[in-house]
């Protein structure tokens, strides 16, 4: 990057349920455009909003269930919405039923098809906008080896899949539906060398140094968190691993709940 003055946008994203993938896409279209509005060249999503993406492949009576719920508690809902997403809601406990469950089945029989549709909307963005954008991390079928990991995707203006990265460090948010990852690897892109670092991986020094021996020139943490206490620890993390490699970082965080949390 030498001293090129560099522009980027951090997308504080709420981890919405879609009801189509045209809906999702435009949701994140939305971002871009303010993004594009201040000149941003690296646009950075959090961790596991791509996870939202899933629900408009989901077919069957399930899906329509959760759909109908956050319809219904959107901001602009009707009444009749409103008292449909409350039915639903209720109908959702007495099936014991929940969405990651759901999710786990789809990765299984359809894994391939998620990382497809997933690469086809943040390439298309990225070349929309003619950014180099850190697409938001879900669960998918590593390129590599088709192991289903959590993953970020790299995409560069011209909308080519850069690289990813899979989150490494065990959690136990992840070990029913994920595997961890291997390594870490620095992405070569059009704004510079790029360090990925997901979810608690950040509070590990040695991730960092691992990233900085390899050339990283900035280190992009992602995250996504229930409760301020962990945003304000893994926050904590990312500007120690700023500090002990002396490098620029940036970091997108999703905070709060949302469906995919195990029940």
């Amino acid at each position: 990057m030498g001293n090129e003055k560099l522009i980027v946008a951090c997308v504080q994203q709420r981890l919405r349920l879609p009801q189509s993938i045209e809906d999702y896409t435009d949701d994140a279209r939305r971002f871009l455009r303010i993004a594009d509005s201040k000149r941003a060249r690296l646009v950075v999503f959090p961790e596991l909003a791509g996870m939202s993406l899933t629900l408009p492949l989901l077919a069957g009576f399930r899906a329509t269930l959760f759909k109908r719920i956050d319809a219904g508690r959107r901001r602009s809902a009707s009444l009749s919405d409103r008292i449909a997403g409350a039915l639903a809601e209720r109908m959702t406990t007495w099936l014991k039923t929940d969405l990651r469950s759901s999710l786990k089945g789809l990765l299984d029989v359809e894994g391939e098809r998620v990382w497809r549709t997933y690469s086809d909307i943040f390439g298309k963005l990225a070349k929309e906008f003619r950014v180099t954008l850190v697409a938001p991390s879900a669960y998918m079928p590593d390129p590599r080896d088709g192991v289903i990991r959590n993953i970020a995707g790299v995409f560069g203006p011209n909308g080519e899949l850069n690289g990813h990265q899979a989150k490494v460090m065990k959690q136990a948010d992840d070990a029913d539906i994920a595997k961890p990852g291997s390594h870490w690897d620095v992405i070569a892109t059009e704004v510079g060398l790029l360090g990925v670092i997901l979810g608690n991986d950040v509070l590990y020094p040695e991730v960092g140094r691992v990233l900085a021996y390899q050339g990283a020139e900035m280190l992009v943490a992602q995250a996504a968190c229930q409760h301020p206490a962990m945003y304000n620890k893994l926050r904590a993390g990312i500007l120690a691993r700023m500090q002990d490699n002396q490098l620029f970082c940036v970091a997108s965080f999703a905070i709060g709940g949302h469906e995919f949390n195990r029940q």
